[in-house]
């Protein structure tokens, strides 16, 4: 059976990619991760502000840099 990780918050999916980086991690696959947390963080954003155009926008680009894709 394939390994899945839990789900999280784009917010504390941002405070564990820091966290790795910190530790020196440094990886294009960590900073890919960290800028599609940051995507979903902005489109969650948007979206409890009623502008879900620009958060499906923000999705969009999150799913575009996607490394399982």
């Amino acid at each position: 059976m394939p390994y899945t990780l839990p789900l999280l918050s784009s917010s504390k999916a941002l405070a564990r990619l820091e966290r790795l980086q910190r530790h020196a991690v440094q990886d294009k696959r960590l900073r890919t991760l960290r800028e599609v947390a940051r995507h979903v963080e902005s489109a969650d954003r948007f979206g409890r502000h009623g502008k879900f155009a620009e958060a499906e926008s923000q999705l969009a680009a999150a799913a575009a840099l996607a490394p399982w894709r």
